[in-house]
């Protein structure tokens, strides 16, 4: 999860601040002798201004030695939400823990919207694509004579219910697509070459075992429940892809 103090806490100078010495370059113990450079540094905190105060809230002011600027590493740890202690046996600064960064749940519930919207309408296109080789199959056989009329007419009802059933479920989908949304004529375009495609297999489906053409019937649906399903899947991917840099950076 991608955190507040992620890349920020590395930057900090905080040697010598809280021990209350100021150590030169390398493990340096001692004291020396240092021009410390007042000029009101303010520090601040995702547009939040901070004032820094020590672990008995007096106020601490930042200061600069030689271009490099010390900030107090409690005040800038509590700040981004990390336990602050000091260990005086090693003269170690301990940071620990973290607030991770909050996601806006509004931005990540229209995420999650969009991708529910688009697998649907995928999945409507996938059953449009099964139903147009499920009519190309049945016509197959009732031309070869494999079927009496009584199986051909059972064959034609169940695929004329099956394409209600689908043209249903994307009246559903349709209606829950939220006006405003970034992927929503997309959605409406994918769900009207669902139902454009639907229609041909319906008019396929009619003429089933009737000795007509309706082989450019059911292709022309199967063409058309397939660029439906492959640019909603693309788009899924692009949603998704977007989640996964909310959720974990880049």
């Amino acid at each position: 999860m991608k955190r507040e103090y992620k890349g920020f806490v590395a930057g900090l100078l905080v040697a010598g601040v809280i021990a209350g010495t100021i150590g030169t370059a390398g493990a340096v113990v001692g004291r020396t002798q240092a021009a410390l450079d007042y000029n009101n540094i303010k520090i601040s905190l995702n547009g939040q201004t901070i004032t820094p105060k020590d672990a008995n809230g007096n106020t601490v002011e930042p200061f600069a030695i030689n271009g490099t600027t010390y900030l107090p590493v409690r005040a800038v740890g509590e700040a981004l939400g990390l336990d602050v202690d000091w260990d005086g046996a090693t003269n170690t600064a301990l940071l620990s823990g973290g607030t991770e960064a909050g996601i806006d749940p509004v931005v990540m519930d229209a995420y999650i919207y969009q991708l529910d919207r688009l697998k649907s309408i995928s999945d409507a296109a996938k059953s449009t694509k099964e139903l147009a080789q499920l009519i190309m199959g049945s016509e197959a056989l009732a031309s070869s004579g494999w079927l009496d009329i009584n199986s051909i007419n059972s064959m034609k009802k169940t695929n004329a219910d099956s394409i209600d059933a689908t043209n249903d479920y994307v009246d559903v989908i349709e209606a829950g697509i939220r006006t405003g949304d970034r992927m929503e004529e997309v959605m409406r375009l994918g769900i009207k070459d669902v139902r454009d495609a639907l229609a041909d297999l319906q008019i396929a489906n009619s003429y089933l075992g009737t000795g007509s053409m309706t082989s450019d019937y059911y292709s022309s649906g199967l063409s058309k429940a397939r660029t439906v399903s492959s640019s909603m899947d693309y788009g899924y991917s692009q949603i998704y892809a977007e989640v996964q840099t909310l959720i974990w950076g880049d």
